[in-house]
């Protein structure tokens, strides 16, 4: 039996939580003993069977580098972290996961050179001092070998599924509604620009849909403004970040869920919504065709308003669940777990 350490500051997030979650959710707990770090107000809220250390900083900050249990870490056998952030000072065995190199991509997510410069070096120090290295698609992998092709460590790609309350959530309560639903971030890779542009052209046509947008401006400085603007004064439904049940209905109760992502590393929005019986309208970028490829979904071709707004004016919202039973089989969180829980020997 091993004693694992795991960063669950991301608990409660969008992306990278929801990933962590599905991780929590599957691991065998009497196989190994684990160590859960992590929000007062958010670890408090859970059941599952760890032990419980409370640490409130941002792993996102220099605090989050610095103010962290280390001791404690450091007494257990493995750490595990989601992302790419390793706090100062831990020194047992890790493993990490990265999901995407997007900061590298698109310098509109970073705060300027030196913090892109920052996010690199913590990559590479990522890579150092990790054992195994996960990510969550072969796109995904290419593109981290790309941006750093002397990596000595193996990649291991373990795709993403779906957390366990998505799974039991009900969604034949729910009743379809007449508008469609984007659920991310507010950053220019996410697309947004070309669903404003499409939903402008759908008005024009005098259909009354509406459009509600799930998320988070996050960062000011990596959000996109100038579209975060837009929709605020736009008529838009504009309701922040949701998570939990809230999250959960309004995506089975829309027509079709919109994802426009430029580029994403996995993207799990859409296979959230396959679970929840909505329809996904996606664009065609290369991770979205490695995932998608064969479900249920709508593809449209990237950054075409014109051929996203025909697309969803012409969308069949009903789900054909023969179509995704190979792809929740693929994509689970039962599979993830079992085999980043296969690393701690």
């Amino acid at each position: 039996m091993s004693t694992v350490a795991i960063d669950c500051r991301y608990l409660g997030n969008s992306g990278i939580g929801r990933h962590i979650e599905g991780i929590l959710d599957y691991l065998n707990y009497e196989k190994d003993e684990f160590v859960l770090i992590g929000k007062k107000e958010v670890l408090d809220k859970t059941s599952y069977p760890a032990r419980k250390i409370y640490c409130e900083s941002h792993p996102f900050s220099v605090n989050g580098l610095t103010d962290f249990p280390v001791k404690e870490v450091n007494k257990c056998d493995y750490f595990y972290t989601p992302d790419f952030i390793i706090p100062l000072g831990v020194r047992t065995r890790v493993l990490s996961t990265l999901h995407d190199v997007v900061f590298l991509e698109y310098k509109e997510c970073c705060n300027g050179a030196a913090d892109k410069l920052i996010k690199k070096y913590m990559i590479k120090r990522a890579m150092k001092k990790s054992e195994k290295i996960f990510t969550v698609s072969q796109f995904s992998k290419n593109r981290i070998l790309h941006f750093f092709p002397h990596c000595k460590k193996e990649i291991k790609v373990i795709y993403n599924g779906v957390s366990k309350s998505f799974i039991d959530f009900d969604a034949s309560s729910c009743v379809k509604s007449d508008y469609f639903v984007y659920v991310g971030n507010i950053k220019k890779h996410k697309g947004l620009k070309t669903l404003l542009s499409a939903y402008e052209k759908i008005k024009e046509k005098g259909d009354g849909i509406k459009l509600y947008v799930l998320g988070s401006e996050e960062n000011f400085r990596t959000s996109d403004a100038e579209t975060a603007e837009k929709i605020k004064n736009s008529d838009i439904c504009f309701t922040g970040y949701k998570s939990g049940e809230d999250l959960m209905r309004f995506i089975a109760e829309a027509k079709a869920l919109v994802q426009p992502s430029l580029y994403e590393g996995f993207g799990l929005p859409p296979l959230e919504a396959l679970y929840l019986k909505t329809k996904p309208v996606i664009s065609d970028i290369e991770v979205f065709k490695e995932i998608y490829s064969g479900a249920d979904v709508v593809f449209f071709r990237s950054e075409d308003a014109q051929d996203l707004c025909e697309k969803l004016l012409h969308v069949d919202p009903v789900v054909n669940p023969d179509k995704n039973a190979a792809v929740f089989e693929k994509y689970n969180f039962k599979t993830v777990a079992e085999k980043v829980q296969e690393e701690f020997i």
